[in-house]
């Protein structure tokens, strides 16, 4: 399981809970208040207690640093599952949400009741990461690694702001516009102005992306030079135009590059401080025409309509059957909220595996238009695309929105038989064929993962 996905799950539950739960106080605050307290303080607790365990086999001279650090992987794994269930209890059985709106009386202040019902996901994961900075620099110290380390709030920062500004921010956003709407109809918001404000909300979201990802990630203009060029060149090879090319300062802690979906035509490339300075700029450039695959095919279109149609099903659902005004306690309404819920996050996974397939063949397809080069692009874009699997995740992870590294080679190497060769790289980029075979379409593409 993801970051990016247990955190989703993590902010529906949370969310939900708090929207489904009846508008009365709770009986006995204080008890349930201290059982989701304590939740919340048990996760921390393992997070320390992982840290420090780990620390010392780092640390020991005689011990293995290649198991400790799968040791510490295990362990981050048990400590997502034990947030996720800390987060559950205090949302639903807790009931957290009603206790902020009902018995503290917040529900009447925009953000700040959602930022206070959201407490039981942000606060566990960063107080979290402060414990796993401290693993981080052992391991860097164990190694004698020249590399620029982030310090602690730097650490905590890079990841607050990628997981909670580009995550849990247009989440808040919607909510926010809904807190507004409802506050100038003086809190007797129907369902019929609900649904159209909430869709706004979202275009809204999908619209500012570019704008949006400026400010929540610490971001400046790529420098004029050789990579700037050719990236220039590649956007141009892919017929896609990019306002920006943007750099990601994160101390070097990611590698990684991105795209913003957003509607409108042109769009900002980001890429990590740490890509630049790990990848030769031959690899910066492959991994760039697989974000540009993405754009040129429109996959954030596509992405937003496998929200945006589970949701409208949803409504459409609880409004035919009269459960708008049902709380989270009548077994229908959790039922058909969990099976769409779930649904949908299935749907945009399988969905995502195969635009991430799509966006690879259509990386060699820009490289074979771009200005030619000795090796064969194919073989070029698989190379960097191990090199930074090596560096940001296992050949063998498969995540919810990414397929395994060794899949996605596969599907590579099925689609195209052979690589071509350097000396035919100007046909290619000429005719758009790889040898004697021309490019896949989506329909070969699809027969192919399905055969695999």
């Amino acid at each position: 399981m993801t970051m990016n996905f247990a955190l989703m799950i993590a902010a529906l539950i949370a969310v939900l809970a708090a929207e489904l739960s009846p508008a009365s106080p709770v009986d006995q605050p204080m008890a349930q208040f201290s059982v989701a307290l304590g939740g919340v303080l048990l996760v921390i607790g393992f997070s320390m207690a992982l840290t420090i365990g780990t620390v010392r086999r780092v640390r020991a001279p005689d011990g293995s640093l290649s198991d400790a650090i799968r040791g510490f992987a295990r362990g981050q794994r048990f400590h997502l599952l034990i947030w996720l269930t800390a987060v559950a209890n205090a949302s639903v059985p807790c009931q957290w949400g009603r206790i902020m709106r009902a018995n503290a009386g917040l529900g009447r202040i925009p953000l700040l009741d959602e930022l206070l019902i959201l407490a039981p996901v942000w606060l566990p994961l960063t107080v979290s990461w402060y414990f796993f900075h401290q693993v981080e620099t052992a391991i860097a110290q164990k190694n004698a690694s020249q590399e620029q380390r982030p310090s602690c709030p730097e650490y905590i920062r890079v990841r607050a702001s990628y997981f909670f500004g580009l995550l849990l921010g247009p989440l808040l956003f919607v909510l926010l516009v809904r807190d507004v709407v409802q506050l100038a109809s003086q809190g007797n918001l129907s369902i019929e102005v609900m649904i159209p404000t909430s869709g706004l909300a979202l275009v809204a979201v999908f619209l500012l992306m570019p704008f949006w990802t400026r400010i929540a990630l610490r971001t400046e203009p790529l420098p004029n030079g050789p990579l700037r060029r050719r990236l220039l060149s590649l956007a141009g090879a892919a017929n896609t135009p990019v306002q920006q090319f943007r750099v990601w300062q994160t101390s070097g802690a990611v590698v990684n590059a991105a795209i913003t979906a957003g509607l409108l035509p042109s769009r900002d490339v980001f890429l990590s401080d740490g890509l630049i300075a790990k990848l030769s700029p031959s690899e910066v450039e492959a991994i760039v025409a697989h974000e540009l695959g993405h754009a040129s095919q429109n996959h954030g279109i596509l992405r937003m309509a496998a929200v945006f149609v589970p949701a409208a099903a949803s409504i459409g659902s609880f409004t035919l059957l009269g459960l708008p005004q049902k709380t989270i306690d009548d077994p229908l309404t959790a039922l058909i909220g969990i099976a769409i819920g779930a649904f949908t996050l299935v749907l945009l996974s399988i969905q995502s595996h195969r635009l991430e397939h799509q966006a690879d063949l259509a990386a060699i397809r820009i490289l074979l238009r771009s200005e030619p080069a000795e090796e064969s692009p194919t073989r070029r874009y698989i190379r960097s695309l191990i090199k930074l699997t090596r560096l940001a995740a296992p050949a063998k992870y498969t995540g919810w929105l990414h397929p395994c590294v060794r899949r996605r080679i596969r599907v590579i190497r099925a689609a195209f038989p052979r690589f071509p060769s350097s000396g035919q790289a100007e046909t290619c980029r000429k005719t758009g064929t790889t040898g004697t075979s021309r490019i896949p379409n989506v329909a070969f593409l699809i027969k192919t993962i399905r055969n695999l």
